[in-house]
């Protein structure tokens, strides 16, 4: 699975699920993002250094729609910290609802991520950090103002 997480609200505003971790499986889930909230403005995607994350194909999308890459130097998390905090937080939570998820088929799994992440991660869960609205609701609160 790969995942694009707006670190203004949290969302996890693209996602993408496949077979293997692959640079297409990235193009994806950034195609989902950029159509969901059509941003303008400077845009730094984070990652970590991951083949399909440094690949010449990215390099050249994210150049295409005027993107920035950033990847931290070895061994500093700051760049993918963000998305690696939401793989484990929805691993753990997955886990406590429906079990040990490696005993699930890919059908189920995949219901059960979709499910997670459009409608619980990001319209029921509250999170602390923005003073506990959802990410729904606090990107719906700073849209109007």
């Amino acid at each position: 699975m790969a995942g694009i997480r707006d670190l203004f609200d949290k969302t996890l505003v693209g996602w993408a699920m496949g077979e293997r971790q692959t640079t297409d499986l990235v193009v994806s889930a950034l195609v989902m993002a950029l159509s969901r909230r059509r941003p303008d403005g400077e845009l730094v995607h984070h990652s970590d250094k991951g083949p399909q994350y440094t690949s010449l194909e990215l390099a050249n999308r994210l150049s295409d729609w005027g993107l920035s890459a950033s990847f931290g130097a070895t061994g500093d998390a700051y760049d993918n910290d963000a998305m690696e905090s939401f793989w484990a937080t929805a691993k753990r939570e997955m886990e406590f609802l429906h079990g040990p998820v490696r005993q699930l088929t890919k059908s189920q799994l995949r219901t059960i991520i979709f499910e997670y992440v459009e409608v619980f991660y990001n319209r029921e869960r509250h999170q602390a950090v923005l003073g506990h609205l959802t990410p729904a609701e606090y990107y719906a609160t700073a849209k109007v103002a």
